[in-house]
Formats: structure tokens, C-alpha cells, sequence
């Protein structure tokens, strides 16, 4: 929902809000919070909320994080204070958006899709496992009965799924179905089409809920690639859409098959994420009618950038007037972390439209010189 600075102050005032939750993330797409107190959200919306670099392990000093306003919602699963949560920009004290900010990535890839004069529209599909607890709270690594759509009777986990929709739903976050997965214990959520950035939001939402609702069931929720040993890994889908049909489609598809082992490291930034790629079996990419279904990206990217990379893939594709590929000649992901890695080391287009430290830090967190 768009709000005005003026409307956002009496919304969180007649909705009674104790406290306001600023979300944020780093370079890997970690999710961080600061939490402020509602009197303080106009000096957070006018000046910003002042943020340690470095812990962070951000350039500069004198950051702060700037709250986008059209982000606001209130947090169903926190019932003892009533709390809303808020993402964020991180900003220079001079509002100059600071270049590692992902969030910032993917907003410069939107501005560059407008200017084109077109429209691209992602909508995700999210799987996920709850899994019991131990006497300690930790996960177990078995499940609950109940497989691939079955009746929702028979499975134990499809009550605190309703909680997650319903969750979702009064935060104006509608999913279009939910199911069980094809594994005992999974669960697939899909999520409605939006711009993006609103898509990215969404999914970092539904992570959220999945692993509040959880928690307050006794459960854990799991995104990892691959939680269980002998049950299937945690897909994640999203369906590209692109105004103007076949004519922009095929050299945006292109733009993506070019450049798809460049920014995989991007896409899949841990080794589990290279098992879930081996069970694809190369399919990791289908063409339904005029929209492009990508299975590459895993669910513990940073998905500001992930979604970033695909437009500006995509947007090289219509600008070289780049042709798809032959029949069988669909190109293969990087079957290593470490492979993904060079890859990206020596590409020009990672170079061109990302930070040259955004590289290092992956390469750091994968242990690659």
C-alpha cells in the first residue's frame, strides 16, 4: 500500500503500534532489524535512523536507514506488543543510496526497465518444511507424515500453514494457493504477481511468518535446500512476465541464458544450493506461453540482487538483440560453488552492473580466495 509520510503517522497511531520494527539487509541478504518507537518514525522518515557500519561490514560512516514507507505493515504473529515492521533503505546521512544496499540494486535495475518503456512482473513460489523440535528446541531431522497434495486432514503441518496464510493475508500479502510439496512435511505457498521489488518484499515476508508461525506451534520452519536426507529439496520458482508478449521475451530470455553461469554465485550462494541444482537435472528454466519459469534461484539468495541480475540480464538481451539458443543447447549452471565463483570472477556483465566489493563478499563467504 503507497502511503504518505502523513498517512503512514496516523495509520501506526490509530492502529494503536508500540513499537516499529526497521528491517534491512546486508550484501547476502541476511535479514537485520532496529526497533524504534512510533514517536520516533517521522525523524526516521525526515533524517533517518543512524546505523553502524561496522558491524555490517558496510564502507563509510554516517549511514542511516531511510524507511520505505510503502513497506509498511503490521506484524500478525507478535501479539504481546503490537509491532510494525518497516524495510529500509541504507543511505548516506546526505540521502545518497549507498551502492552495496541490494535494495537499492534492484530498485536501479526497475528505474533502467521503466526507461526501456517496459514492464516485468515476478511471481514466486516458495517450498518449505516444518519440521518437530526437540526438548531443546532445536530440529529434528525427520517429518510428519503426509505427501504430495494429500488431504489436508492428513497432514499435521497443514493447520499452521493456514495460520501463515491467514498471517499473510491480513498483512495484504494474498497467496494464491497452498498445498502440501512432494515431500512429508513440505508445504508449497505461491504468492501473486508484483513488480519485483513488491515480489522480493513478499517472499522475505512469507519467511518470516513461516518461521514466526512455527516457532509459536513448536515447529521449525526450513527454506535450506535441502533439510531432509531422503525427501525432496525446497524448490523455488519464478514465473517472468514481460509486457509487450514474444517480441521483448525472447531477447530478454536470451539476455538470461547468456549471463546465467556469470551470476549464478549470485543465485546459489552456498553449497547445499548445488545439491537442489543436481535434482533439477539441468531443467532449471521452462517457457509456459509468453512467461519463462526460473527454478535457479535458491531461497537463501539475497533476492534484491538475484531479481536485479535477471533484469539486467534480461535488459543486455533486448539491447545486443540477442537470439535464444538452439534446441538442446540450453546452457548449464555451474555445477560447484567454487566453479560459480570464477565464473563470476571473470565476467564483465557482474563487473558492469555490480559493486566491485558485492563480488567480495560472496567470494568471502564461500572460503574462495
Amino acid at each position: 500500500m503507497l502511503y504518505t509520510a502523513d498517512e503512514a503517522f496516523r495509520y501506526v497511531k490509530q492502529e494503536d503500534v508500540q513499537c516499529v520494527r526497521l528491517a534491512f539487509f546486508d550484501a547476502l541478504g541476511h535479514r537485520k532489524t532496529i526497533s524504534i518507537l512510533p514517536g520516533q518514525l517521522p525523524r526516521a522518515v525526515e533524517a533517518g535512523i543512524p546505523l553502524d557500519a561496522f558491524p555490517m561490514d558496510f564502507p563509510g560512516e554516517g549511514l542511516v536507514l531511510l524507511p520505505h514507507l510503502e513497506t509498511l505493515q503490521i506484524l500478525p504473529w507478535l501479539h504481546e506488543t503490537k509491532t510494525a515492521q518497516i524495510y529500509c533503505g541504507i543511505c548516506a546521512e546526505n540521502g545518497v543510496p549507498l551502492g552495496l544496499d541490494s535494495r537499492n540494486i534492484l530498485h536501479r535495475a526497475q528505474r533502467e526497465v521503466r526507461d526501456m518503456g517496459l514492464s516485468v512482473t515476478f511471481q514466486a513460489e516458495s517450498t518449505f518444511y516444518l519440521l518437530p523440535g526437540d526438548a531443546r528446541d532445536t530440529p529434528v531431522r525427520r517429518s510428519y507424515e503426509g505427501g504430495y497434495r494429500d488431504d489436508p486432514y492428513a497432514a499435521q503441518g497443514e493447520s499452521v500453514r493456514m495460520e501463515i496464510c491467514r498471517g499473510l493475508e491480513s498483512m495484504g500479502i494474498s497467496p494464491l494457493f497452498a498445498c502440501n510439496g512432494q515431500g512429508a512435511a513440505q508445504h508449497r505457498i505461491s504468492l501473486s504477481a508484483g513488480v519485483p521489488m513488491e515480489t522480493a518484499d513478499r517472499i522475505m515476508t512469507l519467511q518470516a511468518a513461516v518461521e514466526a508461525y512455527a516457532r509459536l506451534n513448536g515447529l521449525h520452519g526450513s527454506f535450506t535446500p535441502k533439510p531432509l536426507m531422503h525427501q525432496p529439496c525446497n524448490n523455488f520458482c519464478v514465473r517472468i512476465s514481460l509486457s509487450g508478449g514474444k517480441k521483448w521475451m525472447e531477447p530478454f530470455l536470451a539476455g538470461i541464458f547468456t549471463h546465467i553461469r556469470d551470476m549464478t554465485v549470485f543465485l546459489c550462494p552456498t553449497r547445499p544450493c548445488y545439491e537442489r541444482l543436481g535434482e533439477l537435472a539441468g531443467c532449471w528454466i521452462r517457457q509456459v506461453g509468453e512467461d519463462i519459469l526460473l527454478y535457479a534461484p535458491d531461497q537463501s539468495a539475497n533476492l534484491y540482487i538475484a531479481f536485479a541480475l535477471l533484469l539486467f540480464a534480461g535488459m543486455d538481451g533486448i539491447r545486443q538483440g540477442r537470439s535464444l539458443p538452439e534446441p538442446g543447447k540450453i546452457p548449464i549452471l555451474s555445477k560447484t560453488l567454487e566453479e560459480a565463483v570464477r565464473f563470476a570472477d571473470i565476467s564483465g556483465f557482474i563487473e558492469d552492473v555490480l559493486p566491485g566489493e558485492m563480488l567480495k563478499r560472496y567470494k568471502r563467504a564461500a572460503g574462495c580466495p
